[in-house]
C-alpha cells in the first residue's frame, strides 16, 4: 500500500480524500544531473552543503555521492561530486508544498476543509521524513502530491468561506412587489419574504418597503421607488459582508449596521459613483437629478470627472451628466411641541405639532409603533405647516418624528432624539381602567380628554 495513503488512514481520512495523494511518480532523473566542484581553501563541508544543496544538513549526501567516511576527508583541491539533482529538487518541491499549504491554511482551510489540508499536511510530513532517509523520488513525489492537496484546499476554502448572502422584507406597507432577474411579470412581495442576490423590489403609491440586510442593515424604500439588490456577499471567515444595492428610481433611507468595521455597502446610483463612509443617510432618483442628504459619517460622490464629500447633515445635487453640486448643509430638525413625552389620550383624532423652521419648504413627518422607526404607521411628505391632525386606527403607543425640507427638496435630520412616544386608549368604561400601571406609556401620565 502507498505510505501516503497508510497515513491518511491512521489520520482517519475517508478514502476518496486519501485517494488525492496517489499521483503518477516522476522520472526524478531525467530533471537534473550532478555535477562537480573543485574544494577551495578553507571551504567546510557544511558550506559546500549550504551552497549548492541549500540545506547545510545535507552534508552527508555530498559525503555518500563521493564514498567518503568523514569530512576530514575533504581537502582543498579535492574535486567532488554534488548530488544536485534529487536533493535539489526535493528541497524545492518541499519548499512549494510548504507555501501552498501555509496560503491554504491562511485562508482558512482548517476550518472550511479539515481534512484536505490534512492530507496535504500528511503528505508533506511523509515528504520530510523521506528526504531523512536519503529517498529523494519518493520525497519528491509526496511533496509534489501535498503542494497539489494544498492547492485544491485552497480553491474549495474560497468558494466555502466567500459565499452568498440573503435578505429579508422585514415590514412592509401598502403595494410591494419583487422580480427575479429571469422573470418579466412583477409579484407580490409578502411579508418576511426573502431575497436574493439580483432581485429586483419596487413600491407603488402609498407604499414602502424595508429590506433588512443580515448584519441588522436596514433599507426603506418610500413609495414609488424601486432598487435592485447588486450583490451581497460574505467572508465566513473574517466576518467581511459586501452589499451593493443599485436605487433604479425614487428616493430610500439607509440604516447601516454601526461598529461593524469589517462591512462595506456600495449604493450604486446610475450615473453617479458613491464611496459609503456613512451610517445614515437618504437618496432620490430621477432621470434628471439625484439628490443626496448625509446624516452621520460621510459619501464621496463623483459625477463627470469631479468629486465632493457630503459630510454630516449636508447634502449634495446631482443633474444629469453633470458635477456634484458642492455640499450644502441642511435644515435643522424641528422641535416637537404637542402632545407631550408619553402623554395618554383619550382620542383618536390627535394633532401633532412642532415648531417651524426657518427656509423650511415643508414637512416631513413619520409616525411609527416602534422608537427605531422599523414599523412605520405613517409616512406624510410635503406638509406646508407647522402641523398635522391625524385619526389613529387602534389604540396603543406611537413614536413620532419630522424632518424640515430644504428649497432643494433635500429633507434635514428628523426630530432625533428628541422623538416623542404618545399613547392612544379608548375612553375607559369605568374608574378601574385609570390605574396608572395599566396605562402602556409613563407610570404616571397625564390624562387629557378632548
Amino acid at each position: 500500500m502507498n505510505l501516503a495513503m497508510t497515513h491518511a488512514r491512521r489520520w482517519g481520512f475517508s478514502l476518496p480524500l486519501a485517494g488525492l495523494v496517489l499521483l503518477s511518480s516522476l522520472s526524478i532523473a531525467q530533471e537534473h544531473k550532478p555535477f562537480t566542484i573543485t574544494v577551495k581553501e578553507g571551504q567546510s563541508i557544511r558550506e559546500l552543503a549550504q551552497e549548492y544543496l541549500h540545506d547545510p544538513d545535507l552534508w552527508q549526501e555530498i559525503l555518500k555521492s563521493n564514498n567518503l567516511k568523514s569530512p576530514t576527508d575533504i581537502k582543498p583541491g579535492m574535486t567532488l561530486i554534488i548530488p544536485s539533482d534529487a536533493v535539489t529538487i526535493s528541497a524545492t518541491r518541499l519548499r512549494d508544498a510548504q507555501a501552498a499549504i501555509q496560503k491554504a491554511t491562511d485562508a482558512g482551510a482548517k476550518v472550511f476543509v479539515p481534512e484536505l489540508i490534512a492530507v496535504a499536511i500528511a503528505n508533506y510530513d511523509l515528504s520530510v521524513e523521506k528526504r531523512k532517509n536519503g529517498d529523494w523520488e519518493n520525497s519528491i513525489n509526496l511533496a509534489d502530491n501535498a503542494r497539489t492537496a494544498a492547492e485544491e484546499a485552497l480553491r474549495e476554502t474560497l468558494a466555502k468561506r466567500n459565499t452568498t448572502a440573503d435578505a429579508l422584507l422585514s415590514d412592509r406597507k401598502g403595494d410591494v412587489e419583487k422580480r427575479k432577474p429571469a422573470e418579466t411579470l412583477w409579484s407580490n412581495a409578502p411579508l418576511q419574504a426573502i431575497l436574493n442576490e439580483s432581485d429586483r423590489v419596487r413600491t407603488l403609491s402609498r407604499s414602502y418597503a424595508e429590506i433588512t440586510f443580515q448584519d441588522a442593515s436596514r433599507i426603506r424604500l418610500n413609495e414609488n421607488s424601486q432598487a435592485v439588490i447588486q450583490s451581497m456577499r460574505v467572508d465566513l471567515l473574517e466576518k467581511k459582508r459586501e452589499t451593493s444595492v443599485s436605487l433604479v428610481k425614487g428616493d430610500a433611507f439607509a440604516f447601516l449596521k454601526t461598529n461593524q468595521t469589517k462591512r462595506k455597502f456600495d449604493l450604486e446610483i446610475p450615473g453617479v459613483e458613491t464611496k459609503v463612509n456613512s451610517n445614515n443617510f437618504w437618496v432620490q432618483k430621477d432621470e434628471q437629478l439625484t439628490k443626496i442628504a448625509n446624516y452621520e459619517g460621510n459619501i464621496e460622490v463623483t459625477s463627470q470627472g469631479a468629486t465632493v464629500v457630503i459630510g454630516e447633515n449636508q447634502g449634495s445635487l446631482v443633474a444629469a451628466n453633470q458635477k456634484p453640486s458642492q455640499p450644502k448643509v441642511l435644515l435643522a430638525a424641528p422641535v416637537l411641541v404637542s402632545p407631550a413625552n408619553n402623554l395618554a389620550l383619550y382620542t383618536n383624532q390627535i394633532t401633532l405639532n412642532w415648531t417651524s423652521v426657518p427656509g423650511a419648504a415643508g414637512y416631513w413627518l413619520e409616525l411609527a409603533l416602534d422608537p427605531s422607526f422599523q414599523k412605520i404607521v405613517l409616512s406624510e411628505k410635503n406638509i406646508t405647516s407647522n402641523q398635522f391632525k391625524h385619526a389613529f386606527d387602534a389604540s396603543g403607543v406611537y413614536y413620532w418624528r419630522v424632518a424640515a425640507f430644504d428649497a432643494d427638496g433635500l429633507p434635514g435630520p428628523g426630530s432625533f432624539p428628541a422623538r416623542r412616544r404618545i399613547c392612544w386608549l379608548h375612553r375607559p368604561r369605568s374608574r378601574k381602567f385609570l390605574r396608572p400601571a395599566r396605562l402602556p406609556c409613563a407610570e404616571k401620565p397625564k390624562r387629557i380628554s378632548r
